[in-house]
């Protein structure tokens, strides 16, 4: 995490507009489901499921599906498909009776013609999204041999996404990326034991030979808290890995001030004319376990391209929003040795002139000091405008950093901010003023899933 200054680097998205036919239902009295196709900023299907093996040559069966996730906001009929990429694609119509999150499975038709890779388009209503399926040469459609990386201790650079709690089932979002050496391409499968109540399972198939990572979904629901090790054999090689299962919380909601739903998006204008309009982008991308909480993982890039930083945040209780980030990371002030803290940044409830506050401890220039964060709510439940954009159930919120060296009392640091944040949106507008230098953060464009 770099120093606040470098908060002027948060966020991009180039946001366009698509629009197609939408399929009618043949049946005049059944109406036609509506919603969006879940995807990431990239507009990638989520989840990525690919079942089954592609060979070409070789006709696709019953195995051989994708899945894909909706978002739906009209009950009703609907008919999902992709294109036809070298000889074959992937459809599924039926009938969906309740809104919110379904999970559709697209069964694959037709027959690859060649190798290689294919890229479909996902089409519901006027949403789309895209999946990748990899072709193996003709003759290849056998069982790959490949051995786990770690073999004989922990997997190696084993990355354990999503979030565990007990008594919570695991969702898409709880997977492991594991590597492997694969020296025989073909179509693999392997799996855990059952432990704590959760499994782990992956298919798929390998196009090529080297070291290469999987995913291995989870499913079940933990039934104790601590930690869980799981084992993975694949031939004469196994490995390890290990999470911890946290005690069960009130997901975040969508209606909240700050919304940490998974892959939802936000992108700014910013003030310093270093930064093109809209340049910024936040994401919230993933889940990391630090300490024995778990935080979402907000990473943020320029004109939507490799990420350069990541912020940490979580809900503390029903009312309390926290940060982990440097205990100096505001203030213009810097401890001799850097530490990291909770930084408690917002409250769900909020009335007017409420402050707040959070303080840490460490060395200035030799000295015993303390660095304190001082909030206060100049507005709550109002109205704003931001970039053409209106805004209700907004809260203003200011932050005086200050600073007490040596015991001598705590004074104002010359650094400020202020935050603005609509209920449903986030955050819609920030300041940091240092003397007469001032950068502004005006919301452009965002998805809250």
């Amino acid at each position: 995490m770099n120093r606040i200054l470098v908060f002027t680097c948060i966020f991009t998205l180039l946001v366009t507009s698509f629009s197609c036919k939408k399929e009618v239902s043949s049946e005049p009295n059944i109406s036609v489901a509506k919603g969006s196709l879940k995807s990431d900023v990239t507009d990638e299907c989520l989840p990525k499921t690919v079942a089954g093996a592609y060979v070409a040559q070789k006709v696709l069966n019953d195995s051989n599906f994708i899945e894909v996730e909706i978002n739906v906001s009209k009950a009703g009929s609907y008919n999902i498909s992709t294109d036809v990429i070298n000889g074959y694609s992937f459809k599924q119509s039926g009938n969906i009776t309740a809104t919110g999150t379904n999970r559709i499975k697209l069964k694959g038709q037709g027959t690859p013609t060649s190798a290689g890779t294919n890229t479909f388009t996902v089409r519901f209503d006027s949403t789309f999204c895209f999946i990748q399926v990899n072709v193996l040469p003709a003759g290849n459609g056998g069982t790959s041999v490949f051995t786990l990386q770690g073999s004989g201790g922990s997997c190696l650079d084993a990355k354990i996404l999503g979030i565990y709690l007990k008594n919570t089932p695991l969702t898409i979002n709880n997977k492991v990326d594991i590597k492997v050496n694969v020296t025989s391409i073909g179509t693999y499968s392997i799996s855990t034991a059952a432990i704590n109540g959760i499994t782990f399972y992956g298919t798929g198939t390998f196009a090529t030979t080297g070291v290469q990572t999987i995913t291995i979904n989870g499913s079940g629901s933990p039934v104790n808290t601590g930690n869980s090790v799981f084992s993975l054999t694949a031939g004469t090689s196994s490995c390890t890995f290990s999470l911890l299962v946290a005690e069960e919380f009130t997901p975040p909601l969508v209606t909240e001030i700050f919304p940490m739903t998974a892959y939802s998006w936000w992108s700014y204008d910013v003030s310093d004319p270093t930064f093109p309009g809209d340049s910024l982008l936040r994401v919230n991308k993933d889940i990391a376990l630090i300490g024995v909480n778990y935080y979402w993982v907000y990473q943020e890039n320029i004109n939507n391209t490799t990420p350069f930083d990541s912020s940490y945040y979580r809900k503390n209780g029903t009312n309390n929003y926290d940060e982990k980030t440097f205990t100096d990371a505001y203030s213009s002030f810097t401890f001799e040795t850097e530490a990291q803290g909770d930084i408690n940044f917002l409250k769900e409830t909020m009335t007017n002139n409420q402050t707040w506050s959070t303080e840490f401890t460490g060395s200035i220039s030799g000295q015993p000091s303390k660095i304190r964060y001082t909030y206060t709510c100049t507005a709550a439940n109002t109205t704003a405008t931001i970039n053409g954009h209106p805004f209700t159930g907004v809260y203003k919120v200011s932050l005086q950093p200050q600073v007490n060296i040596n015991n001598a009392g705590y004074t104002n640091d010359p650094l400020t901010f202020e935050f603005w944040y609509a209920k449903g949106v986030g955050m819609i507008y920030a300041k940091s003023s240092i003397g007469p230098n001032i950068i502004e953060f005006k919301i452009r464009y965002w998805q809250v899933f």
